[in-house]
């Protein structure tokens, strides 16, 4: 079959008229094929079956029936895929003149004409879904106002490249470009940042990390994370400046629970006890308990890790501070829970010592166990624990 194409005009609406090749692929007796391809992309397509009484004269009339009926599918493809290429073009034309008058400007000393034009394109080119291209314009036209000393106007145009930025990741979300839509937020978030704007990043930054979790990259979703902390942190200190004690608090408290999340189990408790601190001066007692036991939880935790890899003196400051820490809540049952964890750890530590030889030191960790046990309440386990000093200092002294 000989390929013909029929231009169809359909409006785009506002006014605008469409000229849009449709090809008759593939034909037979019975039907034809057609498809309809917008800047190249296949956009629809349709098969018109022909019924005729004999032979295929009828071929041609029918397919521009077809022809018309693609053009009426037409109208929601357009709005499916996007806008006109017409449209574009002419944002593309008005763009280049908006580029070329700047640096026309700037050739001349005319440096705000410039950054305006500079604006300017990059506004068309946020409409049109380029966003790196737009964010590169706003920020050179960031860069002369500031310059001239514009503030207002660099401040609002760095909030425009922000906005540029997050609304291609939502646009890369509803895809399920998530990574893409990631790499964009964190950008936003970067810029609000920048732009001295409290809330935005903390907000932005959670979004990035959560898509990336959803992708498998638990790196840079961790890096991201500590990108959240570092913001709710920063957030809870301008607070804490302004006197504004309460917000302080909750900030402090999502910076914390964020550089757990992360592993900085330091930064975590300290902020816990900033919090703690502030919620106690507020009066509130309830939210200044509810801090200390994730501060006391945390040390715990500490302790452990630090258990798990020998390191005995420090897991056993570790536990000491948690159980303090219970007993500012007033559970004194955990804060014991916590000392009796801290006996094992000397009889564990005991035990070590005397595998490898170091009898002194065993014996030493061995009483420090017996005080701990005397001190709980536990004078059998406090004996056995002395009993094993003894024995240590005895095989010491050979």
């Amino acid at each position: 079959m000989v390929e013909t194409n029929w231009q169809i005009r359909v409006d785009a609406g506002e006014s605008e008229i469409l000229n849009i090749p449709v090809k008759a692929v593939g034909h037979s007796p019975d039907y034809i094929d057609f498809e309809l391809l917008l800047e190249g992309e296949l956009i629809d397509s349709l098969r018109w079956n022909v019924t005729v009484e004999d032979g295929t004269g009828l071929l041609l009339p029918a397919a521009i029936a077809a022809a018309l009926l693609i053009a009426l599918s037409l109208t929601v493809a357009i709005h499916q895929h996007g806008r006109q290429p017409e449209t574009q073009e002419n944002d593309q034309m008005q763009i280049m003149g908006y580029v070329e008058a700047g640096n026309a400007a700037e050739q001349t000393g005319d440096s705000q004409g410039a950054a305006e034009n500079y604006e300017n394109a990059a506004d068309l080119y946020r409409k049109i879904g380029k966003v790196e291209k737009a964010v590169g314009l706003y920020k050179q036209a960031e860069e002369i106002y500031r310059q001239l000393n514009l503030l207002a106007k660099a401040r609002e145009t760095e909030e425009k490249a922000a906005k540029a930025y997050e609304e291609a990741g939502l646009r890369a979300q509803e895809n399920g470009e998530f990574w893409k839509a990631a790499d964009y937020f964190e950008k936003a978030a970067d810029l609000w940042k920048k732009a001295k704007n409290v809330e935005k990043p903390m907000e932005l930054y959670e979004k990035a990390s959560e898509l990336l979790r959803q992708t498998k990259n638990l790196t840079k979703a961790r890096e991201v994370e500590e990108k959240a902390a570092e913001s709710y942190e920063k957030a809870g200190t301008l607070a804490y400046r302004i006197t504004e004690f309460q917000r302080a608090a909750e900030l402090s408290e999502e910076a914390a629970d964020r550089w757990r999340e992360t592993g900085r189990v330091g930064k975590a408790i300290e902020l816990y006890e900033k919090a703690a601190e502030l919620w106690r001066k507020l009066g509130n007692a309830v939210k200044a308990k509810e801090t200390e036991e994730k501060t006391a939880i945390l040390w715990e935790e500490a302790g452990i890790n630090a258990q798990k890899t020998n390191e005995f003196q420090r897991a056993a400051e570790f536990y000491r501070r948690s159980a303090n820490s219970w007993r500012k809540t007033g559970n004194e049952r955990r804060a014991k829970e916590v000392k009796e964890k801290t006996a094992l750890l000397y009889e564990e530590a005991g035990l070590k010592a005397q595998e490898i030889g170091e009898f002194q030191k065993a014996a030493d960790y061995f009483e420090r166990a017996a005080d701990l046990w005397r001190k709980i309440g536990n004078e059998s386990k406090a004996r056995t624990a002395e009993e094993k000093a003894l024995e240590a200092y005895g095989k010491a002294s050979y």
